[in-house]
């Protein structure tokens, strides 16, 4: 699952299509989801393959752990 992903135009989109409807229907939980990638990913660090995969395992494990929840 590829839930941050970077373009050649150099924009990183939050692709929030591919959460499952329990996550994706719940706006207050992917508010929060969002704001906590936005945090690990300031507007002028360097994106790289490492940072990516970190930004989309941590959002995994974040699904994960709301999904145990519900």
């Amino acid at each position: 699952m590829q839930i941050v992903q970077f373009f050649s135009d150099g924009t990183i989109s939050f692709n929030w299509e591919q959460l499952p409807e329990k996550i994706k229907n719940n706006v207050g939980l992917r508010d929060k989801l969002f704001k906590e990638l936005q945090e690990k990913m300031r507007v002028n660090d360097s994106v790289t393959t490492k940072s990516l995969y970190h930004l989309n395992k941590y959002a995994v494990e974040r699904i994960k752990s709301e999904l145990k929840k519900t």
